[in-house]
């Protein structure tokens, strides 16, 4: 599988949010988002991981795609995914942004909306999504142990990402199956 990976001077820059941290606990942070999306009038939404994706549902905030691989901190989840119409299936090794992954988070986005189901880990699907979302969409994401980011998609955004995406190595040849053996 070809794919991106970054090394470590760049994994400790991925770990500072990539748009604004809402910290807080008991749902304050989703009704920030939700006030967002109201008063900016936000048409589409995506989210990236399963405790981030199943706590907007929970708020009754839709989100048109949602990134998720099953696993909340590493763990395990038993989180259920439903709503969508459409549902890409990818995998994506740990610590990597692999092209198929991408691809399904880009087909989700272009049809309007999906659920992405990955196969391994989804962590840095964050900023494929951001680059692949219309000018306009909030990008939402769990930052361990702190909140969540939340990413307004304009052109700085998209460049930023895009310049995180280009600091990255390009490898091939890894095996998709390295994702299960976490």
């Amino acid at each position: 599988m070809e794919g991106l990976r970054p090394d470590d001077r760049l994994r400790a820059i991925l770990k500072e949010p990539l748009g604004v941290l809402l910290r807080g606990g008991g749902g304050s942070e989703y009704a920030e988002v939700a006030k967002l999306i109201e008063r900016d009038g936000i048409g589409f939404l995506i989210s990236v991981g399963d405790a981030v994706s199943r706590d907007l549902v929970e708020k009754g905030i839709g989100a048109n795609v949602r990134i998720v691989d099953g696993r909340i901190m590493r763990r395990g989840a038993n989180v259920v995914h439903s709503g969508h119409r459409r549902t890409f299936r990818a995998r994506n090794p740990p610590g990597m942004i692999g092209l198929p992954a991408w691809g399904a988070v880009r087909d989700a986005i272009s049809c309007g909306g999906g659920l992405v189901i990955i196969d391994g880990e989804e962590d840095l699907l964050a900023l494929p999504a951001i680059v692949e979302a219309p000018e306009g969409a909030l990008v939402v994401y769990g930052q361990p142990n702190e909140g969540i980011v939340v990413v307004k998609v304009d052109q700085a955004s998209k460049e930023r990402a895009r310049s995180l995406i280009g600091m990255m190595e390009r490898v091939e040849g890894v095996n998709p199956s390295a994702a299960r053996n976490r």
